[in-house]
């Protein structure tokens, strides 16, 4: 049983719109090159001609496709050096932050301290804090700084032992 002649029609449209649609213009321009050109062989002619075609068409294809990678490449670099750059710029604000919460902390750290050795513990609690390092504070105050009695006695036994010599 044949289907109705409406239905073939449509499948015709369709047909006739796809050809359209991918090989329309590599046939009509085919198609006018052998009609100016007279080939002895036409068929033969036009099929060289749409392998011409199709090499030429995925040459330029190509072409596109290696700009556009390289301009989605161009893309990721901006992009991740933007990034880079956010990042950068965001770690410097935390430390800065930082920087300013552990200075605040000494201050209060240095007005918390009632005595010398307070002062010098708050130095270097925040020396290791920002430095991570230990170190110590070696106090030497020359004023109240004993002499040994060898050094003392010895200018004291000098002038006797002069005065011994010169009585002899």
């Amino acid at each position: 049983h044949r289907e109705a002649p409406h239905l073939e029609s449509s499948a015709m449209v369709l047909d006739s719109a796809y050809l359209k649609a991918t090989v329309g213009d590599a046939l009509s321009e085919g198609i006018a090159q052998a009609v100016t050109q007279f080939p002895a062989d036409p068929v033969e002619f036009l099929g060289e001609f749409l392998v011409r075609y199709a090499d030429v068409a995925a040459a330029e294809k190509a072409s596109v496709s290696e700009e556009d990678r390289k301009k989605a490449l161009d893309a990721l670099h901006e992009e991740a050096a933007a990034v880079k750059q956010h990042a950068a710029e965001k770690l410097a604000l935390v430390r800065d932050q930082q920087a300013v919460n552990e200075a605040e902390h000494f201050e209060e750290l240095l007005e918390a301290a009632d005595t010398h050795e307070a002062v010098y513990d708050a130095i270097l609690s925040y020396l290791q804090q920002r430095l991570g390092v230990n170190a110590y504070i070696a106090l030497a105050d020359r004023a109240e700084r004993e002499e040994p009695e060898e050094e003392a006695e010895a200018p004291a036994a000098a002038p006797s032992g002069e005065g011994d010599e010169g009585e002899g």
